[in-house]
């Protein structure tokens, strides 16, 4: 009983500091990584030390980025993570994913005008917190309004399946009459030679339905290489 008491109170004070800095906004200053991860636990693990299994955590995957990108068999491989702490740290990351792409502009406010004011609206919804490479595909109507934005695949920190038939059959399903399909690099700049092949499959598939890709976006970090045009934004 005595162990618990001490663990109710840290958890007590933890709460409350956490809810002070939010207030003031000086999370960032007040707050590290582990303990962020700490309180998050906290509701996934009753009685028990989660500041030990924040720090394995974030041991095992780097940061709190790795953490929420973390697939939920990998996160369950950590000791003391079981489903229902893996299933909260996904929910956290899809949460996160839906925040930033709530801010997608309604198909009559955005228009593709150029590829190079497209990258930062991609980045930030999109690509904003990821430490493994995804797809997306972003299409759009004969007048150049977005119209939809699905999600084609997910990988790993090094590689992602481009799944050419699910990108025709979304576009048809969506009435899109021009795709720009994007995918992140989380370690290298430059697209690979795969990367290119399966972008002039991709440009023939469309064609046959009488679609048209505009471009293949890869982003890093700190660049975007558009394929098709063979440069960098």
């Amino acid at each position: 009983m005595k162990t618990e008491n001490l663990h109710d109170g840290h958890r007590e004070r933890l709460r409350r500091r956490f809810l002070a800095a939010d207030e003031t906004y000086t999370l960032d200053s007040n707050f590290g990584e582990h303990e962020l991860l700490e309180l998050l636990l906290f509701y996934s693990q009753q009685r028990v030390n989660t500041n030990e299994t924040a720090h394995r955590l974030l041991k095992r995957f780097g940061n709190i980025r790795g953490v929420l990108e973390a697939p939920a068999a990998a996160l369950q491989q950590v000791h003391g993570v079981g489903p229902s702490t893996a299933l909260l740290i996904r929910l956290v990351c899809a949460l996160m994913r839906v925040h930033i792409q709530s801010d997608i502009p309604a198909r009559s406010g955005y228009r593709l005008t150029g590829l190079a004011e497209l990258v930062p609206v991609i980045r930030r919804m999109y690509f904003a917190e990821t430490a493994v490479e995804h797809v997306f595909l972003m299409l759009f109507n004969a007048e150049g309004y977005h119209t939809k934005t699905v999600r084609i695949s997910d990988g790993t920190q090094t590689g992602v399946v481009l799944d050419i038939p699910r990108c025709v059959r979304m576009a048809v399903l969506y009435e899109a009459s021009i795709a720009v399909l994007v995918h992140n690099h989380p370690t290298i700049p430059h697209p690979s030679e795969e990367d290119r092949v399966l972008t002039e499959k991709l440009k023939t598939a469309f064609s046959c339905v009488d679609m048209e890709l505009r471009e293949h976006l890869v982003l890093s970090e700190n660049s975007c290489y558009a394929i098709l045009e063979d440069r960098f934004l």
